[in-house]
């Protein structure tokens, strides 16, 4: 019976090739995205799965509480917090800690300079809590003791050429660091996979971190450390973190207002929202919302499955009926019409996978992420594959097969049509769900493109533009000779034709807030509490180059690094001392980190970080110590030129610093790289808009055809009493109008509610405006009305002769 039913599916799919090859389209089209979207998801869950003890180690934040209230939340932590967890905790057998080197990293081989990032100091226990597959060395014995060097195979290629022509290998040679150290290559390892939380291009054994900053084992104010620990198999994450309190109660002064969080590495990517994350971490929010949107166009191209199924049922009752007169009973011809459903489907799932396989790379390409389609090599995959085939075939088969099936045979072969009209109710609400689907995705991404869009062009509060940041140098002999160099080069560049001012700072807006700013504790002078402050170094140029308004008090004077005591804060810095008005701040000393300090003057608040982020509390020294960026103001006039000025830059560079690589970039490139994340979800939002669409105008081509073929005979009787063509349209228009005025009061309250959640995660953001739900109804309405014109148009045309000859 199977058999049988299968092979008369299979030659009315073949005798109807435009209806089959429309539903092909929609169904496939669907079933891809769905497997692009949960290809997506599953990468983004796999992060740091990879680790055979994932589940056995916890990384031990900071939240930072004041009277209550959080203020900080950090993902570092003190460097004695792993040993003495180890010491005190019988669930933890083992910890690392892992610190980045925060100044400029210059390797040299010979007689080559190479600047690097992400570079971080790590415990020789590092391979013991984490899997990196070696390619030299021993994992056990690469990070003990001081000076060895464990290098990402990238990194070694670029030193010592492709691994496939290296003579002999790179173990027991010497990579100078910042010219005053030598590293010994102690071993080689596979590059940090894509999904990590902990990207890194080169580790120093920790025993050389210490052996430059001297004892940190009762180092329990300075929070720079990642911190992991491995437990025992049976611990929860629940038994970890009851113990938390009392641990860092034993080791903090009373007050000290510090929550230790055991933060489960495998949840770290998505959950995790600190300060301080080394790597800019994904949503589950997100996340979650695709994984619905998944779900909706896969339910959304079934339905089209059925408007479509149904809409032909008019065509099919007659050849229902001559099967019901000949002795086929309801059951067989079920299985009749599950059969196709479960032909289409299976096709359409074959079809997609070979779409979704040449699709992922291109998506992955959009958000910046090395992504292939890697489903199909999960057991998971299959038992998925399985369960789509029998659901899709169920969900979009079974309601058309008992509408077709239940025809009475008298009523059909004498061309009764109410059982088609009642089935109208259901068929218009699954349309008014496709219609709100397309118009909530096109909400979405008209939300997120204006917000990136708002972010990239708010006043920022100083002057971003026509600014190059060259690399400071990172080799330099003693601080007299820094000063005489940088003077040298300050002065130089000065007179090249078209660059304006030029200073030195060690941050930029824009840059990486972990690695540039410290994060310092401040006793305002006449009270007895802390509080903490965001930090940074600069020349006497830096607040005029970069075109900041001063508020209150004065600007640094313009003797070089002469008045380091002599501090300038922000505006949300004086409020957080307590003082709305500025001026009154002006004069009043405080300690930070072994220092003291004056206020001389107040800036008005700028965004040192996107937009997304409120404004911090800021302190600026000036001070040329540890600088890490230049920052070259060119004039408008030379931008067109502008490789003319980089040469004589570089030029010069060479001649004052030949020890240090030349090194820049476009501060607005960088700054902007900041909305990356936020543009990258508006183009996925985009896409699967355009997908959405696509799927709701093949759904409106069945409703379409379906209100042609039920009202043909009204269409001719009209058209034979004088109706005109636009008459027509108007009237088979009608009720498509009314299905979108339902859409839209689902979708646009829906959309408005769910894109506002969105807009929380930003400190400065947009209204959601009524254009910017209005622009995606009218764009709907078009695409749709387009769509059903042409039926409209089309039935207009037809000779009422031809409509009423069977009547």
């Amino acid at each position: 019976m199977l058999k049988h039913a299968l092979k008369i599916a299979l030659r009315n799919l073949a005798k109807r090739k435009s209806i089959t090859a429309i539903h092909l389209l929609g169904l496939t089209v669907g079933i891809a995205v769905f497997w692009i979207i949960v290809q997506y998801v599953s990468f983004e869950k796999s992060y740091d799965q990879f680790h055979s003890k994932a589940d056995q180690i916890y990384r031990i934040d900071i939240d930072f509480y004041r009277d209550g209230e959080i203020v900080d939340k950090d993902a570092m932590n003190y460097p004695p917090t792993g040993p003495t967890l180890v010491e005190e905790l019988p669930e933890v057998t083992s910890f690392v800690r892992i610190t980045p080197e925060y100044g400029k990293v210059i390797f040299k081989r010979g007689d080559i300079l190479y600047e690097e990032t992400k570079i971080f100091y790590a415990d020789s226990s590092m391979f013991g809590l984490f899997d990196y597959r070696f390619i030299e060395g021993i994992a056990r014995n690469a990070l003990k003791g001081q000076n060895k060097l464990v290098l990402t195979l990238s990194l070694a290629e670029k030193y010592f050429g492709p691994k496939e022509n290296w003579q002999k290998s790179p173990l027991g040679q010497l990579i100078n660091f910042n010219d005053n150290t030598g590293l010994v290559i102690s071993g080689i390892v596979e590059d940090s996979p894509e999904n990590t939380h902990l990207k890194f291009n080169a580790l120093i054994s920790f025993d050389t971190f210490e052996k430059s900053v001297g004892d940190i084992s009762n180092a329990w104010g300075w929070n720079d450390f990642y911190t992991y620990v491995l437990t025992t198999p049976e611990t929860t994450p629940q038994m970890l973190q009851s113990k938390m309190k009392a641990f860092v109660d034993r080791h903090k002064p009373e007050g000290h207002g510090n929550h230790f969080i055991a933060q489960p590495l495998t949840r770290i990517h998505l959950h995790s929202h600190q300060s301080d994350e080394p790597e800019t971490n994904g949503d589950i929010a997100m996340v979650n919302a695709l994984m619905v949107i998944a779900f909706i166009i896969l339910i959304v191209a079934w339905i089209n499955y059925i408007n479509l199924s149904t809409a032909r049922s008019q065509e099919r009752s007659k050849e229902v009926g001559i099967r019901k007169v000949s002795g086929a009973n309801t059951g067989s011809l079920i299985m009749q019409f599950l059969g196709e459903a479960f032909l289409l489907n299976s096709i359409s799932i074959i079809l997609s996978l070979i779409v979704a396989h040449f699709a992922i790379p291109y998506l992955g390409k959009v958000i910046d992420k090395d992504l292939t389609f890697t489903l199909i090599q999960q057991p998971a995959f299959w038992l998925g594959l399985i369960a789509l085939i029998i659901g899709g075939t169920l969900f979009s088969g079974l309601y058309p097969a008992f509408v077709l099936s239940s025809f009475s045979p008298s009523e059909v072969l004498k061309g009764s049509s109410k059982k088609l009209r009642n089935k109208e109710l259901l068929r218009k609400g699954l349309i008014i769900f496709q219609f709100a689907v397309a118009t909530i995705l096109i909400i979405g991404t008209m939300v997120i493109y204006n917000q990136v869009n708002y972010m990239q062009n708010k006043t920022l509060g100083f002057d971003l533009n026509h600014k190059i940041i060259i690399s400071a140098p990172g080799v330099y002999n003693n601080d007299s000779v820094y000063r005489e160099k940088y003077l040298s080069f300050k002065n130089e560049i000065k007179q090249i034709a078209g660059v304006g001012d030029v200073t030195l700072s060690s941050a930029i807006p824009g840059g990486n807030l972990e690695y540039e700013v410290d994060v310092m504790g401040l006793k305002l002078e006449g009270t007895d509490e802390f509080k903490r402050f965001w930090i940074y170094r600069m020349d006497n140029d830096f607040i005029d180059a970069y075109d900041m308004t001063i508020i209150a008090g004065n600007n640094f004077s313009p003797s070089l690094n002469r008045d380091n005591e002599k501090h300038i804060i922000n505006r949300s810095a004086a409020r957080y001392l307590g003082y709305s008005n500025p001026a009154d701040v002006i004069g009043k000393k405080f300690k930070y980190g072994g220092g003291e300090g004056e206020i001389i003057g107040v800036v008005e608040d700028y965004h040192h970080q996107s937009v997304r982020n409120a404004f911090l509390p800021m302190v600026l020294i000036n001070s040329i110590d540890y600088m890490l960026y230049y920052t070259v103001n060119v004039q408008p006039s030379v931008v067109g030129n502008i490789k003319t000025t980089l040469d004589n830059l570089q030029n010069i560079w060479k001649r004052v610093y030949p020890e240090n690589p030349f090194s820049y970039f476009f501060l607005e490139d960088r700054y902007n790289r900041q909305y990356q994340a936020d543009l990258q979800i508006g183009k996925v939002f985009l896409a699967f808009s355009l997908f959405a669409i696509l799927i709701t105008c093949l759904g409106l081509f069945g409703l379409s055809s379906y209100m042609v073929i039920i009202r043909a005979k009204e269409i001719g009787i009209r058209k034979a009493l004088g109706a005109s063509r636009r008459q027509i349209i108007f009237i088979l228009s009608k009720d498509f109008l009314t299905l979108l005025g339902f859409s839209t009061i689902l979708a646009v309250p829906l959309g408005y509610y769910f894109f506002s959640q969105w807009l929380e995660g930003f400190a400065w953001r947009i209204d959601i405006s009524i254009w910017l739900l209005g622009i995606p109804v009218i764009l709907v309405s078009l695409l749709s009305f387009i769509t059903v014109s042409g039926f409209s148009l089309r039935a207009a045309s037809v000779n009422p002769v031809d409509s009423l000859r069977n009547e």
